[in-house]
């Protein structure tokens, strides 16, 4: 299909001014994707579409605290994160492992309605085929770049009824997140905020046709990194409020129907500001808020949340960092998504109370969530084993006598059991 192309209106662009980074030309970057894979076909998303028919009555949108269907009725996210797409390889991970639509399927066996899907900047521009041995288990995919690959997959989740949520996860491929790692922010020496927007509006035009894609999560774990130090509302080119406010009303112009997501500062856990400086989008309920939480989140006093020793203190943390995105009923504004939380299998054995005080503080909230991750094996170009995730190392069946899939079900299925 032939390309697309973006009109930027000069009045629009974002300031850009700092050493080593400038803004891009529009036409030469526009370049730098084929152009004839801007846009899905419309038949590759009839399944797609049966599936929201038969799962979701599409499309989503908020009213007050709560994602909605087209009706009115609430659909609460139960996510999980797949990796791998913002990593070295490009592309996520165990494809080489097991057949694409039995991990799916492991995906629903738990009961997760929803993946939020990372991705990188730099995985767009890797027009060259994935290697065969990172997709030794899917034999069809051989032979496609990242991008194909990365369209195979979301194909496979939404024609299985899942949602989902794209995540702008890292600009270079490469894991995530420290605070030197040059993704700290949407822009660095080698990306401008214009070349951040129109990557992803690229993405958005590109699945606009399929109605499972429904939210988009504009940067992961905004944070300090070197001279770039984000804020929020208080302008100059690090103003995280300004860019992702633009970019998501950008977004909601290519589809009005998508979810937009946003975090919060110092790994998504500092909301200071959000209520005195307000997002202002174009249709107001897409608007959904994501703070991540694990047992090692610090909030600005620099306690982390492992320290706690009752729950009383430990939901008084959370809802504190919460402040900012509740209304003067202390209720949230707009939906509250907890899109990374997890720990690992040892942990639950320990003495560490995050655990259990994390799933009680999701009981009885009653906001959305999506647990990290799913993967298990060594990381993309690490020696690390990633022990957080939760299938079998063969990647074709759960995790065997894990009592960390017992409580996520018994989360999924006493979702109904809410404050909210």
């Amino acid at each position: 299909m032939q390309r697309v192309q973006r009109i930027i209106r000069a009045a629009l662009l974002p300031v850009f001014v700092t050493a080593g980074c400038h803004e891009y030309d529009s036409a030469s970057d526009d370049s730098k994707h084929h152009s004839s894979t801007n846009q899905i076909v419309v038949e590759a998303y009839q399944a797609s579409l049966l599936n929201s028919q038969k799962y979701f009555d599409l499309p989503l949108s908020t009213n007050g605290p709560h994602i909605v269907d087209r009706l009115g009725h609430r659909v609460k996210l139960m996510s999980v994160n797949w990796y791998g797409a913002s990593d070295a390889y490009h592309v996520v991970m165990g494809l080489d492992k097991a057949p694409l639509r039995t991990i799916v399927e492991q995906i629903k066996k738990i009961g997760f309605n929803s993946v939020r899907l990372p991705f990188s900047n730099e995985m767009l521009y890797q027009f060259d085929q994935v290697p065969s041995k990172h997709l030794s288990e899917n034999q069809w995919l051989i032979g496609k770049t990242p991008l194909e690959v990365f369209d195979e997959v979301i194909s496979a989740l939404t024609e299985q009824g899942l949602l989902v949520i794209l995540n702008n996860h890292t600009t270079t491929s490469k894991w995530c997140c420290s605070g030197d790692d040059g993704n700290g922010l949407w822009v660095n020496h080698e990306q401008s905020s214009l070349k951040w927007m129109q990557d992803w509006e690229f993405l958005i035009e590109r699945y606009k046709q399929n109605p499972m894609l429904v939210g988009a999560d504009l940067r992961n774990e905004v944070r300090d990194d070197h001279e770039f130090k984000a804020n929020w509302g208080r302008g100059g080119p690090f103003d995280f409020h300004r860019v992702s406010e633009e970019l998501g009303n950008r977004l909601l112009n290519i589809n009005p129907d998508l979810l937009l997501v946003f975090e919060g500062l110092h790994f998504s856990t500092n909301f200071l500001g959000f209520d005195h400086t307000p997002i202002q989008l174009i249709y107001p309920n897409k608007l959904i808020f994501s703070p991540h939480l694990y047992a090692w989140s610090t909030l600005p006093n620099g306690k982390n949340f492992s320290s706690y020793e009752n729950y009383h203190d430990f939901s008084f943390a959370v809802n504190h960092m919460l402040k900012p995105l509740m209304d003067q009923n202390d209720r949230p504004r707009a939906p509250i998504w907890f899109g990374e939380w997890g720990y690992s299998r040892k942990d639950l054995r320990s003495s560490s109370l995050f655990p259990h005080f994390m799933h009680q503080f999701l009981r009885e909230s009653g906001f959305d969530w999506s647990w990290w991750p799913l993967n298990v094996g060594f990381k993309p170009d690490s020696d690390e084993y990633e022990s957080w995730g939760l299938l079998d190392d063969n990647w074709q069946g759960l995790k065997r006598d894990d009592p960390r899939i017992k409580k996520i079900m018994e989360l999924i299925n006493g979702s109904e059991q809410s404050s909210l």
